[in-house]
């Protein structure tokens, strides 16, 4: 689905969203340093993929990606589920580590709410696949 003619312009609320899971980022990795994680190799390993996995999100968000925003909001609705039950460790631990999840969680969703606000429907409705044909919203 690469756009058609010139690049088109990336609304305010992409840029946000964007730049909102980009804290995100940070903080997982504040986090990670702090001792989030510091469970040896598996705490490594969930760390890098949750990196890699948020990296290919905004990328594919960036690219005009439509069907991404469904993943990311599968993936937030996973996480906050597993929020529920991690937050009472996470502040047992370390308040500051249970802040810096409890704002991550927050930055996620008012990302996906920017990358669902009217603007942005119309940046990636506007995007058309190889054939040339405009994909419209359903």
């Amino acid at each position: 689905m690469s756009p058609q003619g010139p690049p088109l312009p990336k609304p305010k609320p992409i840029i946000a969203g964007k730049n909102l899971l980009y804290g995100t980022l940070l903080l997982i990795i504040i986090g990670f340093l702090m001792g989030e994680f510091s469970e040896g190799w598996p705490g490594l390993i969930v760390m890098m993929i949750t990196i890699g996995l948020l990296i290919t999100v905004i990328s594919l968000i960036s690219l005009g990606r439509k069907w991404v925003r469904p993943v990311l909001l599968i993936l937030i609705i996973i996480e906050l589920h597993a929020a529920l039950s991690l937050l009472p460790f996470f502040f047992s631990n370390s308040l500051v580590l249970g802040f810096l999840f409890v704002i991550q969680v927050f930055l996620q969703i008012r990302a996906l709410v920017l990358l669902y606000s009217g603007e942005s429907n119309a940046w990636f409705d506007r995007f058309k696949n190889k054939a040339g044909v405009t994909i419209e919203a359903e």
